[in-house]
């Protein structure tokens, strides 16, 4: 029997959602920088002149901060391409089972594209920093050639609306950064007597499906401690082997059948990875 595919759906229309608000509000919060900056530009220039060291050296700035963004934006994209690829690897090796030579490549990439991210995104923060200390000081010496006390209001007033949208974008990319960090990716797929565990056990959120194909294939989900998992997968060991005794079997009979019926050990192990623990028929005695 095909049992049907269990998909964690609320879980994954919970994380869209939250990351098309994330998205929107850095959208809506770069346009407004955007904005701002056009206005700040626009005040500065009317007291500071193009040759003025302070104002070269803000549009530097802000040249090497657009630039360090496109990096973080392609090495973004090259992370989400590489984990949609190890998302597919693994749910095609699910039944079969994978050597620590198959995960190795996977995890190193995964922690060289994260720790990519992190030196990126802490570049960013640093010229943001700078970027605003910059424009602090030429505000300042913009202020003290005003004259008009509403001029003044309206540099102040763009000031904290400045410091505000920085502020509001941090806490964008912190809560970006939270939401990958703290989603795990299941996809299980198992053929025969298999136990398929779709669990969580450190409180992440779970996205993923449990696929399986077979009368006896059993299923557990949800978030559950360390302890429950083993419990678990005691007691589905236990069940399986009463339903083998159940036959007409004991456990050392049930598994020596398998073994006389295939010859050797390896091909007993090769049954197992396949198609998990199985149980043996037993001929009816034929009447004459």
């Amino acid at each position: 029997n095909l049992t049907p595919s269990r998909k964690s759906s609320a879980n994954a229309e919970a994380i869209e959602g939250y990351k098309d608000l994330i998205e929107t509000a850095k959208a809506d919060l770069e346009a407004h920088l955007e904005a701002i900056d056009d206005k700040l530009q626009l005040i500065v220039g009317q007291t500071v002149t193009a040759e003025d060291s302070d104002a070269l050296e803000l549009r530097r700035i802000k040249e090497e901060r657009l630039s360090t963004v496109k990096c973080l934006q392609i090495c973004n994209q090259l992370s989400d391409h590489i984990a949609q690829i190890q998302l597919s690897t693994k749910s095609n090796d699910t039944s079969g089972g994978s050597s620590d030579s198959d995960v190795y490549p996977e995890r190193v990439t995964d922690e060289s594209l994260q720790d990519c991210k992190t030196k990126l995104a802490g570049t960013i923060t640093q010229l943001e920093k700078h970027m605003q200390a910059l424009t602090d000081r030429l505000l300042v010496k913009s202020k003290a050639a005003m004259t008009s006390e509403q001029d003044i209001m309206d540099l102040k007033r763009l000031q904290d609306e400045w410091q505000t949208a920085h502020q509001c974008m941090d806490i964008c990319s912190k809560a970006d950064t939270r939401l990958k960090e703290n989603i795990s990716n299941i996809h299980n797929y198992g053929t025969g007597d298999a136990l398929q565990f779709m669990v969580s056990t450190n409180g992440k959120t779970l996205n993923g499906t449990n696929r399986g194909l077979g009368w006896r294939t059993r299923q557990v989900g949800g978030h559950l401690s360390d302890a429950s998992v083993q419990q678990l997968s005691r007691d589905m060991t236990n069940v399986n082997f009463r339903i083998v005794e159940a036959d007409g079997q004991t456990v050392r009979d049930y598994t020596n059948t398998i073994r006389d019926r295939n010859g050797d050990a390896s091909s007993v192990e090769e049954f197992r990875e396949r198609y998990g623990q199985g149980f043996t028929l037993t001929p009816k005695s034929r009447t004459t």
